[in-house]
């Protein structure tokens, strides 16, 4: 039976997860540090302390942290989208990571400004159009290495593990944010984070598993 102490305890647990990440980055860190790779180190750390920084605000200062978190997928997306940008070598996919990036952004302006309240409320709608830009964009790339030499090397390419893991866990976590919008049971949503926390950790160890294998660039 799925309830409140096991989703939190979970919830807990990707903390340890996201700093074996960190810190398997930061050991395997001469592998990439000449790259633009090195900044996805930097949004890893930048993800673990914006949530220790949550859990604080919402206990000593103020109940509603949900500002923290809507600064943080405005970073954290547009920077992801940037990460496509310079990697995918198409002309034709790269004005599509483009567009794709300029429609989020406008679409994060026009809910904050007629939908959401940004300091109050989780920015929902620009997430879900974010998280499945991002979706097709990781396609994109997918393509394009899936015809080019780039196949004879996955393994190796700490960029090609990035991609699985933000696959596996946006793939549920869109669905996941539209069935929360929607006000379901307390047991439903309880089910629902079971499985977006073992999906968040899921991710956390294809990201460690890219830091290790991946060949020095």
């Amino acid at each position: 039976m799925i309830d409140q102490e096991l989703v939190n305890l979970l919830g807990s647990s990707i903390q340890y997860f996201e700093l074996l990440a960190i810190f398997t980055g930061i050991i395997f860190i001469n592998k990439y540090k000449d790259s633009f790779l090195i900044y996805f180190l930097l949004i890893l750390i930048y993800t673990f302390l914006n949530e220790q920084l949550g859990t604080l605000y919402k206990a000593y200062i103020d109940g509603n942290n949900l500002i923290l978190y809507n600064i943080y997928n405005l970073i954290n997306f547009s920077f992801l989208f940037l990460l496509y940008y310079k990697s995918i070598q198409s002309e034709k996919f790269k004005k599509w990571t483009k567009y794709f990036f300029i429609f989020y952004l406008l679409s994060f302006i026009i809910n904050v400004i007629f939908f959401e309240n940004f300091y109050t409320e989780y920015s929902s709608i620009s997430y879900i159009i974010a998280a499945s830009l991002l979706l097709i964009t990781i396609m994109l790339y997918f393509i394009e290495i899936l015809n080019s030499e780039e196949i004879l090397h996955l393994k190796k390419n700490l960029l090609f593990w990035i991609s699985s893991g933000l696959l596996v866990y946006f793939v549920a976590a869109i669905p996941i944010r539209v069935l929360i919008n929607n006000y379901i049971s307390e047991t439903e949503l309880y089910i629902l984070f079971f499985v977006k926390n073992i999906l968040a950790i899921m991710m956390y160890l294809l990201f460690t598993i890219g830091f290790i294998c991946m060949k020095k660039k």
